[in-house]
């Protein structure tokens, strides 16, 4: 009766919840686990722990709720689940009961977070690990899915110390799951395996673990048999969790004896990709993302097993595979299509969207196939979702301005506004519109919209351009010289754009013009001082004023505001709800890429697509490049600034890849984006700055000196020198002396034991040199193309000693061929040799400098031709 007090319809509170632990004695319980039950040796009635049981007994019981896992007495029946775990002696009557007991206890314990935090501060989860591999464990199914759970929410920090027992555990996960003819059994063990491979971070797995190649033979049998839909997803869940867990190499043929499973996980993908985009829609689209992120994750995979390990496969399978891959992109490539041309009804910018844009990425950057004519037409819809903006201040103001001269027109019509008040819209019981005085001033100067009409902007049902057309050819349908009635939903919506707001969408038929009665505008007098109300009409002839204003409007959310005043975003949520919605909002509780992330997926296949002429010019048409150079731009401006950034550098640097691409593939076009211009000027004048800090990023500095290099070179081509140059010209020196200086740092000279001077890498920048010196080189063959022609240049290398120092370094090495320098340098050597050959061909004070330092000495015994032939003409 007492527990009946406190349940109540809809209003079963938290409180109320611990009320009934109180009543059904939480408490006793608890403090039964520590009393001492009468037990006679001669009799054995009781066992000495009975009491502890039947709490232990109890406890399992309530623990099904989640509720009870945050509760703090639980706390004390863990610590009799430890000890009672320990215990060695299974003779004890009941101990089995105990210990299924305990089992089903923190079974249940780790549902919750809370639970899960007590299980690791009490060390229950130590002696977990100890009990589920050895003979006292009853049931090891509540064990292992109380740890899995643990390892999924905690990471894999519980086996940091103690990795035996974490490959023992999933070696008798994996044999259950071969064992027998149990599918159910089968199934769940393969559950929880799935969990600890999703939790694994910090343990390295490999397919030298003998339970991983059990587990892929095992696996290369289940995926192919034909199960419940349920059982099926469970199998192709683990598949995903252990290619991601230990690599795409468990895909190889060598370790099932054939290409069988390969080519099986990419039929079942290929099949699971169409079977989620089709029919998708915003009703079930949350309920798809789960799998189709797993399946997108496996696809990548796939895609990177064939990238790596393509020539341990077949040729008949590659081509089987490779044919598979064209069909899943285009199958993704048609959803974007759809979703572009707002055939599907999902936001462009939906975490769905976002992530088949970054699968296709991955995937064109690695099919060889030459873009179709749809890949094409998705261009604009990608950089669409790389700059999904706010507007800049003089846009707002812009809208502001025309909103106040909207207001001014309906003032015109005879309606005076109170003095204090503001002017409320809002849609009358009749269809007219009434307009009342409020005490809610807008900072803007004209009328504030009520919350119920207000949207999220990020509907698919909000597209301005096309409903400010279908707003034009009704406003044009009117008569002109009478008033008219208007629909309600028409007013609202029309009113709402005034603000630039998006409304719901109307559900009833404008009237004709002709059919509808003419109505004369009521006068009301103004005989209080309170706030009143006017029902009036508004004619074809006033939304004919707002006309102008309407397409501006159109026209200005249509076209991204400059990169300075860019607010990165995706998915908004409005903090106004509309009147059809509830107050429980569904959140998407994903991870939401964002532009920047969007533009980082894309980059890689921007640089597959310089190949194509036509691909060249549609992203030039679409300001594609724009938007990569705006990245750059705020990028720098971190790096600069010192300011941490929340996207990897490495961005930055395909980023500059690909600008120095479009300049080696397409110089003319690159000449004449407005864009490059301005990063070229942006870069002379920011490379210094960012050079001197007191540790900048080594690859993206590197990146900027050779795009920066080969811009300048590009400036340079043709008759008229482009105009940039000139404004640039006080600060090229100070360019190239820090660009000199940056790159000699990353060298040193210093004895070593074989001889008494070495060339080295400089201990800050060893750790990147293989991803660098590639990028180090091309500097140093930029450089050396502009000495010939850049006098700034020559001087910096004559004031410089950088020269003279490398000089002396070959004099003294002693050595007649380059190949006897180590490998980790010998390319470094090979161009710093090259600039000292385009330095003694630039000019004569540059040839006297190296002939000064035994420049000709060291190219006969170096044996350099070159270097010879010119200095011995000079």
């Amino acid at each position: 009766l007492q527990i009946a007090c406190h349940v109540r319809d809809s209003h079963f509170t938290e409180e109320d919840q611990r009320k009934v632990l109180e009543i059904v004695g939480i408490s006793f319980l608890a403090r039964l686990l520590n009393t001492s039950s009468y037990y006679d040796t001669s009799s054995e009635t009781y066992p000495p722990n009975f009491y502890k049981m039947i709490a232990l007994s109890v406890f399992s019981s309530l623990s099904i709720d989640p509720f009870v896992a945050r509760q703090v007495e639980v706390k004390q029946f863990l610590q009799a689940v430890n000890s009672e775990l320990q215990q060695k002696n299974m003779k004890i009557e009941g101990s089995k009961n105990v210990h299924s007991d305990c089992e089903e206890i923190v079974a249940n314990l780790s549902q919750d977070s809370v639970g899960i935090s007590y299980l690791i501060e009490c060390g229950t989860s130590e002696v977990l690990i100890d009990y589920v591999t050895s003979s006292q464990c009853h049931d090891p199914v509540p064990v292992l899915r109380c740890l899995s759970s643990i390892c999924k929410n905690q990471g894999d920090s519980i086996f940091s110390n103690r990795l035996d027992h974490f490959h023992n555990m999933i070696s008798l996960i994996v044999d259950k799951i071969g064992q027998g003819w149990d599918l159910t059994s089968k199934v769940e063990y393969a559950t929880i395996l799935t969990a600890f491979l999703n939790g694994v971070s910090t343990i390295e797995l490999s397919i030298d673990n003998d339970w991983v190649l059990k587990l892929v033979k095992i696996l290369n049998k289940f995926i192919s048999i034909k199960t419940s839909p349920d059982d099926s997803d469970v199998v192709l869940f683990l598949v995903c969790a252990l290619v991601s867990a230990v690599g795409p190499e468990v895909l190889k043929p060598q370790l099932v004896g054939g290409s069988s499973l390969v080519k099986a996980v990419v039929a079942r993908v290929s099949v699971e990709v169409y079977m989620l985009l089709d029919c998708i829609n915003s009703d079930n689209v949350l309920e798809r993302y789960y799998k189709l992120d797993k399946v997108y994750k496996l696809l990548s995979d796939l895609v990177h097993y064939l990238a790596e390990f393509g020539e341990d496969t077949d040729p008949d399978s590659i081509i089987v595979i490779y044919k598979k891959l064209v069909e899943i992109s285009e199958t993704i490539m048609e959803f974007l299509s759809q979703v572009w041309n707002e055939v599907i009804d999902l936001p462009k910018n939906h975490v769905v969207v976002l992530i088949s844009v970054r699968t296709l990425a991955a995937m064109l950057s690695e099919i060889t196939e030459d873009p179709t004519e749809q890949l094409l037409d998705l261009i604009p819809f990608f950089d669409f979702l790389c700059q999904n903006v706010e507007y800049s201040e003089d846009v707002v103001m812009e809208v502001k301005s025309a909103a106040q001269a909207a207001l001014e027109n309906i003032r015109l019509l005879g309606i005076q506004d109170s003095q204090d008040g503001d002017i409320d819209i809002q849609g009358s019981q009749d269809g007219d519109i009434e307009i009342q005085g409020s005490h809610d001033l807008d900072p803007g100067g004209y009328p504030s919209l009520p919350t119920s009409f207000i949207k999220d902007s990020t509907s698919p049902e909000g597209n301005i351009q096309q409903k400010n057309k279908q707003l034009a050819h009704n406003s044009h349908s009117y008569c002109s010289n009478n008033h008219t009635g208007i629909d309600k939903h028409e007013t609202q919506q029309s009113s709402s754009h005034v603000m630039g707001i998006e409304t719901p969408e109307r559900t009833d038929t404008i009237q004709n013009s002709e059919s509808s009665s003419c109505h004369q505008l009521p006068h009301h007098p103004d005989t209080s001082s309170q706030s009143q109300t006017y029902n009036i009409h508004l004619t074809s002839v006033d939304f004919h004023k707002f006309e102008d204003y309407r397409e501006a409007v159109g026209q200005l959310r249509s076209q991204p505001s400059p990169s300075i005043s860019r607010k990165v975003t995706f998915i908004k949520k409005s903090s106004f709800k509309s009147a059809g919605e509830s107050d429980s909002v569904t959140q998407i509780p994903f991870w939401q890429p964002m532009p920047d992330d969007v533009l980082g997926y894309l980059i890689p296949f921007y640089g597959f697509l310089m190949d194509s002429q036509a691909a060249l010019e549609i992203m030039v048409r679409n300001n594609c490049f724009s938007t990569l150079v705006s990245y750059i731009e705020k990028s720098l401006s971190s790096l600069l600034e010192n300011k941490s950034s929340s996207q990897p550098e490495n961005i930055t640097v395909n980023a500059l890849s690909l600008v120095e691409q479009v300049y080696t593939y397409a110089p003319v076009t690159a000449a004449e984006l407005k864009c490059f211009q301005s990063l070229f000027e942006l870069s002379v004048l920011s490379l210094p700055n960012l050079l001197s800090l007191p540790h900048p990023h080594p690859l993206v500095s590197l990146k900027l000196i050779e795009v920066s290099l080969t811009s300048y070179r590009i400036q340079m081509r043709g008759s008229k020198r482009n105009p940039s140059l000139q404004r640039l010209k006080h600060s090229k020196t100070r360019l190239f002396k820090a660009v000199v200086d940056y790159l000699s740092t990353f060298y040193t000279f210093r004895p070593s034991r074989r001889r008494p001077l070495m060339i080295f890498i400089t201990g800050e920048f060893r750790d990147i040199w293989k991803l660098g010196e590639e990028v180090w080189c091309g500097c140093i063959a930029g450089l050396s193309v502009l000495l010939r022609s850049v006098e700034e240049l020559q001087e910096v290398l004559l004031k410089s000693i950088v020269l003279p120092d490398f000089l002396d370094f070959l004099k003294d090495f002693e050595v007649d061929d380059l190949k006897e320098f180590p490998s980790e340098v010998s390319k470094l050597v090979e161009f710093m040799i090259s600039l000292i050959e385009a330095a003694a061909e630039s000019c004569a004070p540059l040839r006297s400098l190296i002939l000064q330092y035994n420049g000709l000495a060291v190219a006969k015994q170096l044996n350099l031709k070159k270097l010879q032939r010119i200095l011995t003409i000079s």
